[in-house]
């Protein structure tokens, strides 16, 4: 569902910015619509080419990064023009004032964007889990997407602000990887440095890059990567389920169609009335069955909030879980922004973020 709104949204941005910009620049419409068309298409098509192996090239790279930045700056320029053209319906303005006006909002919302996406922020999570024993202070990590906009340093600087928490756990959600290129061991490194025992769960973009040899990257490095199983530590149950659809009726082309559903495996994996149970998984789907399993918290990130506005409504539609914190019966469901980005480096009504977990029992609570 989200695609085809995805491509009707980006298809009517299109022709808006080809009928204002002739309007305003009085360009023969052909050439307009013609350059629009191929930007918007060549960065699209960089999307698609992020995960394929040949993108690991230092020029395709270039290319890449390149499309990806000028899809960022259409849409800006698009959100600055039709705001834009809202206040001249309002006011009457010269058509200079409408240029300045014009080139200062895209430029304010294009380099507010961008730093936005490349700073992500401690969002503190309060939640309260009557089984623990004591308080546990814990940090979730999602969605990093390391890859053609993000590598080692920009890692080693999301372990520095993890470690000034103290935690005394870690959870990521999925998504590491984006890419093959910035995949690679070396680029891993940095997360050896973190203070705490790091529990991984893949997601849909580490499986489509290769999530067997990130897996074994990711081991030999200290972390423990959780396929469809239990651990029990800290007076906590956690289960990490690999990325899978919920069930066999849902339809997900992202899946990695091999693999078990939510609802088949969760039912293999017990619960116990002793220990929280957390349950960690990349997609905040099949909640349903995690909450008939028993599960106290359930872990997720995927949707990064919609990371663009006007994709952050389509998002509230197309995820009942979105962003936050909800609850669903007894089980309380976090679903987190993500600390990267996904095809363009920009962020817009969403912020990326670092999730610090304050788990609490009943008598801390009170």
């Amino acid at each position: 569902m989200v695609v085809p709104i995805f491509l009707s949204v980006v298809l009517a941005g299109a022709i808006y910015l080809a009928i204002r910009t002739k309007q305003l620049l009085n360009l023969k419409p052909l050439y307009i619509y013609l350059f629009y068309t191929l930007a918007i298409l060549l960065s699209l098509a960089s999307m698609l080419l992020s995960p394929m192996p040949f993108s690991a090239n230092p020029f395709l790279n270039i290319v890449v990064v390149i499309l990806s930045y000028l899809c960022s700056f259409l849409l800006i320029l698009l959100l600055s023009l039709v705001l834009t053209d809202i206040f001249k319906l309002i006011f009457r303005i010269k058509k200079k004032t409408f240029f300045i006006i014009l080139s200062t909002l895209t430029l304010i919302l294009y380099l507010y964007s961008t730093i936005t996406a490349f700073s992500p922020k401690i969002k503190e999570v309060e939640i309260t889990l009557p089984k623990l024993p004591k308080q546990i202070t814990a940090v979730q990590l999602s969605d990093i997407h390391l890859g053609h906009f993000r590598g080692e340093k920009h890692l080693a600087k999301i372990v520095e602000k993890v470690n000034k928490l103290n935690p005394q756990i870690i959870f990521l959600t999925g998504d590491l990887v984006e890419s093959h290129y910035n995949s690679d061991k070396q680029t891993l490194l940095p997360l050896k440095d973190l203070n705490a025992p790091l529990y991984f769960v893949d997601g849909n973009h580490d499986a489509q890059v290769g999530v067997e040899k990130l897996k074994n990257n990711l081991r030999e490095i200290g972390v423990r990567v959780l396929e469809n199983e239990f651990v029990d530590t800290l007076g906590l149950r956690i289960i990490g389920l690999e990325y899978m659809k919920p069930d066999k009726q849902s339809i997900d082309p992202l899946s990695v169609k091999e693999r078990n559903t939510i609802q088949s495996v969760i039912s293999t994996i017990p619960t116990t009335d002793t220990l929280a149970t957390i349950v960690l998984h990349h997609t905040p789907l099949g909640s349903e069955y995690i909450s008939k399993a028993g599960a106290d918290l359930y872990l997720c990130g995927h949707t990064h909030g919609g990371q663009i506005f006007p994709l952050t409504l389509i998002n509230d539609k197309n995820f009942v879980y979105n962003r936050g914190l909800y609850k669903k019966d007894n089980l309380q469901i976090y679903v987190s922004q993500g600390s990267g980005t996904f095809g363009i480096p920009i962020r817009l009504g969403t912020t990326p973020e670092i999730t610090l977990l304050k788990l609490k029992n009943k008598k801390a609570e009170l």
